[in-house]
């Protein structure tokens, strides 16, 4: 499991496309600048530091399965967002956190994913 600042992502990572939306966030694909590998980024809004406590928790179980079945969790940041501004839109913000979480893109084909991760995991 690896720490990384929302900088750093920032400077490391470039946001290719939206791949999902839910209540809570958006889900991209992001591409690694440095070796152009691409995974999925979850981005998660939270209202209050308890929130965020909880889905840290469930993240720590998550980095330390390793099924082939299951994608690899690859690095996550946590920001707090600090927007000065009186727009209603970011007044609604202010307060709130941020929590990314970058994980294995999968390959679209959940049943053929999961197919192949099996086959790798017999094989090695």
């Amino acid at each position: 499991m690896a720490f990384i600042s929302k900088d750093d992502f920032r400077k490391g990572y470039e946001k290719t496309k939206v791949i999902g939306k839910g209540s809570f966030g958006e889900v991209f694909e992001v591409v690694e600048r440095k070796s152009q590998k691409s995974y999925a980024l979850k981005s998660i809004r939270m209202k209050s530091i308890e929130q965020v406590g909880e889905q840290f928790q469930e993240i720590m179980v998550l980095f330390k399965i390793q099924h082939p079945a299951l994608v690899t969790l690859h690095k996550y940041y946590i920001e707090q967002c600090s927007i000065r501004s009186t727009s209603p839109y970011h007044l609604a913000q202010q307060g709130q956190f941020e929590l990314g979480i970058m994980m294995e893109l999968g390959l679209g084909n959940l049943g053929q994913d999961i197919q192949q991760r099996m086959q790798a995991h017999s094989n090695g």
